[in-house]
């Protein structure tokens, strides 16, 4: 599907899911925040299929993991990406619809856009180890080290118990005292979500706790116009390498995976200053046992 059908096929399903949104109204913990404007360098690039519409993104053990959406084009990878070589595939029926997807101890769990359907798999084999069930769309995921992280296009965030998916908080997510609508892929760093924007190429750093959007980027420059065809979609897709901690960025049916470096505007690269702040799990949390 190219952008402009993409982009009606989820303006038409957002605004129905809004209509019928029944949570209460929220708002934003602390408007004050203002988002510092970050600046970026690429430091590496790898190849990457045009063929990934891609919804989910991570790297493990050196792995490149992705989920890619598109009724029956929908699948798992696990992917050498610095060899641009596919080690194992796990397809998704006709009838799903591929999103986020996130590592969570020895599983990956994997959403779908609006069958409500969640996957869990092996993360070693693929192999199918479970299904789970949510309310409404399914668009990014990551984890905490003890819940599930969930967008589905509005400006919340769903926390969900990994044992029994059910919710545990919703959290709304502000730039200031804006809600920031469409949140997409989404990544935790150092204590941190990272989320992309759905049509945008603008990627937004979060406090947990608060919800405020403590940094932005806009990676707009990063794929060359003259690399980008018809069906070039937008920014979608952010991995993080705990090994190396290198940032790792990519885009639906992007040629290129980049290796870039966030800096501030005193030259101090992100990801060993701006979260400092925050611990890797935070405490509350680390006494929670995963099965």
């Amino acid at each position: 599907m190219g952008s402009v059908t993409n982009f009606l096929l989820y303006a038409s399903a957002l605004l129905l899911s809004l209509c019928s949104l029944s949570s209460p109204v929220f708002s934003c913990a602390n408007p004050s925040v203002q988002a510092t404007e970050l600046s970026y360098r690429i430091i590496d690039k790898k190849s990457h299929s045009r063929h990934f519409y891609t919804q989910g993104l991570l790297i493990h053990q050196g792995i490149l993991h992705e989920s890619t959406g598109g009724y029956g084009e929908s699948a798992l990878y696990k992917i050498n990406h610095q060899q641009a070589e596919i080690q194992s595939t796990h397809r998704l029926s006709k009838r799903y619809f591929g999103e986020g997807l996130t590592l969570l101890g020895d599983k990956l769990y994997q959403l779908t856009w609006r069958e409500q359907t969640g996957f869990v798999y092996d993360v070693q084999t693929l192999e199918h180890r479970g299904t789970f069930t949510y309310q409404g769309e399914g668009w990014g995921l990551t984890n905490n080290g003890s819940e599930l992280i969930m967008s589905n296009g509005s400006s919340s965030l769903i926390f969900l118990d990994p044992i029994d998916f059910s919710v545990q908080k919703r959290l709304q997510i502000c730039e200031g005292d804006r809600p920031v609508e469409k949140l997409n892929e989404l990544e935790w760093i150092r204590g941190q979500i990272y989320a992309n924007i759905w049509f945008s190429n603008t990627v937004v750093i979060i406090d947990p706790i608060s919800g405020q959007v403590v940094a932005k980027v806009d990676l707009t420059q990063l794929l060359p116009s003259v690399e980008r065809l018809e069906n070039t979609d937008v920014l979608n897709g952010i991995a993080y390498d705990h090994n190396t901690q290198a940032l790792w960025v990519t885009g639906k049916r992007w040629p290129w995976l980049y290796h870039i470096e966030l800096r501030d505007k005193r030259g101090s690269s992100l990801i060993e200053d701006i979260g400092n702040g925050l611990p890797e799990t935070p405490p509350h949390l680390k006494q929670k046992k995963i099965k």
